[in-house]
């Protein structure tokens, strides 16, 4: 009988879930479905929070979509989340940026730029400014949950690179999230996990775009091991010098219990290579599995 939670055994990013989603034995892989799901319930949950003059909408990704899971390559666009601001005047006060500090394992590197190419763009979450009722102008901030396809070595990693440099040059900030440990991070200077030291199997990344206040376009990068919760006080810029305190922690953990990811999981088994983590992360599976 398998061992089964409908709940997420792990304070963060589910190891075995995930590590299905890189690896998966039957088509399609299951990645494409939890991501739309994500990207909705984070739409939502911004909007609970978002002062009264922005807004929230699920809209076409910065990524490139290609099924590199399988031997067939595929090309679609994914929804993603948008926020845009609208005419009113009203504006929450932003929460002190001593918060991000409370969350362990940050660090910061220059954002690179790579060579501009084409490409079919894909799902991502984005944050626009609206003028009364209408939309005007490109995004304030998008935030992008990353596909295999569009990590380092992805056979839509340029034309993603491309997109992003894009974007932080005409003042869009960006929130990436990393959450499969198989392929390296897109950014520059993220070490190579399992291989590298001091590397780490899930990445969220931050790189405010707004130039009078992140000049340089420095990242700031949430580095996260296997049973570590996601940051729950992570800075969202807005326009101006306004921004939002946003939990990742507790929308992921929703969008797992609500999805009922649970049912295709057997903590009995280890989870499908399960080499690939590191050892210290190896230990940490073990102790989830004993803990359901």
């Amino acid at each position: 009988m398998p061992i089964q939670s409908m709940k997420n055994p792990y304070r963060g990013i589910n190891a075995h879930l995930h590590s299905i989603a890189q690896t998966p034995i039957e088509s399609p892989s299951i990645w494409h479905s939890f991501h739309t799901s994500h990207i909705n319930h984070i739409t939502d949950s911004l909007n609970q929070l978002l002062p009264d003059d922005f807004v929230a909408r699920p809209e076409q990704s910065l990524q490139i979509w290609v099924e590199d899971f399988e031997s067939t390559i595929q090309r679609r666009p994914e929804p993603d989340v948008a926020i845009f601001r609208t005419g009113a005047t009203f504006q929450r006060p932003a929460p002190p940026s001593a918060g991000v500090m409370e969350d362990p394992h940050i660090q910061t590197i220059e954002v690179s730029s790579l060579p501009d190419d084409e490409g079919i763009t894909l799902a991502a979450v984005a944050i626009y400014q609206v003028t009364g009722h209408e939309t005007r102008g490109r995004p304030v901030t998008r935030i992008e949950l990353l596909s295999p396809s569009n990590k380092h070595g992805g056979s839509g990693e340029i034309g993603y690179q491309q997109n992003r440099t894009t974007a932080l040059r005409t003042g869009t900030s960006l929130i990436e999230l990393d959450f499969l440990h198989q392929s390296v991070s897109p950014l520059a200077n993220v070490p190579a996990y399992p291989s590298a030291p001091d590397s780490h199997a899930y990445t969220i990344a931050v790189t405010d775009g707004r130039h009078h206040i992140n000049p340089n376009l420095t990242t700031l990068v949430y580095l996260l091991d296997v049973d570590t919760p996601l940051p729950s006080h992570v800075q969202v810029p807005l326009s101006g010098n306004a921004r939002i305190e946003f939990d990742f922690n507790a929308v992921y953990h929703y969008t797992f219990e609500v999805g009922r990811w649970g049912k295709h999981l057997d903590y009995a088994e280890l989870p499908r290579k399960f080499e690939t983590y590191s050892l210290t992360d190896q230990d940490r599976i073990k102790q989830v599995m004993q803990r359901v």
